[in-house]
């Protein structure tokens, strides 16, 4: 087995060098490079303004496409028991959808407007201007991280733009994307995926809090449930060792 460090596409992106293995099994003849995200140190700018509490908490958002909160009782046993009821989460049985499909959804709970106050159809322009919660969190001084699995459907660029500068301190779609011609029926080469996504996730969460540093974290999974809503069941486990 080799290693080598190798640049991806996006170099305005720091949380992207990533370091690619070249596996050799001299048995089989074969080689594969496989691409693993880092969580590099980002300098807080000096006019950021930092928080004033050493008890203002962190944000965590783990999202999941295509899933009510009736499906999340049926699917979710280990993770209702052990994180929901045994760590004092709270549901909140008021909170609902507000239209059809994921950016019209998603955009009022990051921007708290609705979509037709800032988006329609004639505009062709990105979302780097638009008011994503992330950035006033960014203001006062905490790290962000935004990422979605499945590329090709991301929020905010299937059909769209996108951003044209990363809009997190760590954002992954870079990494999905070159990860992406490797993932097949839900595995990257030999792991499965959603292990993959929640592993980084993981190893933010651990990093932020060795630097003693406040983060706020959206991380939305789709490709396992867009399609096929019974897959939901693979996340319990793995969304229980998360917490």
């Amino acid at each position: 087995m080799c290693q080598f460090i190798k640049q991806l596409p996006d170099s305005k992106n720091k949380s992207i060098i990533a370091l690619k293995e070249l596996i050799i099994n001299p048995k089989e003849l074969k080689s594969y490079e496989k691409v693993v995200p880092l969580i590099p140190v980002i300098e807080l700018p000096t006019v950021r303004e930092l928080p004033k509490s050493p008890d203002l908490p962190n944000v965590l958002f783990v999202g999941i496409d295509s899933v009510s909160r009736l499906q999340f009782d049926r699917h979710f046993p280990i993770t209702a028991r052990n994180v929901i009821s045994g760590q004092g989460f709270q549901t909140m049985y008021g909170y609902n959808k507000v239209a059809d499909n994921t950016f019209p959804n998603l955009t009022p709970l990051l921007m708290g407007l609705y979509v037709e106050n800032l988006w329609n159809e004639t505009m062709n322009a990105q979302f780097d201007n638009f008011p994503f919660i992330w950035k006033e969190y960014h203001r006062k001084g905490y790290q962000t991280l935004y990422m979605e699995d499945a590329p090709i459907m991301h929020t905010y660029n299937y059909e769209k733009k996108g951003f044209a500068d990363p809009p997190t301190d760590y954002y992954l779609r870079p990494y999905y994307l070159a990860m992406d011609s490797k993932t097949k029926d839900y595995c990257y080469l030999d792991r499965v995926d959603l292990e993959v996504y929640y592993e980084y996730l993981l190893d933010f969460i651990r990093a932020m809090n060795v630097r003693k540093q406040k983060y706020f974290a959206f991380h939305f999974m789709a490709r396992l449930t867009h399609d096929i809503l019974n897959n939901v069941g693979y996340f319990d486990p793995i969304i229980d060792r998360l917490f």
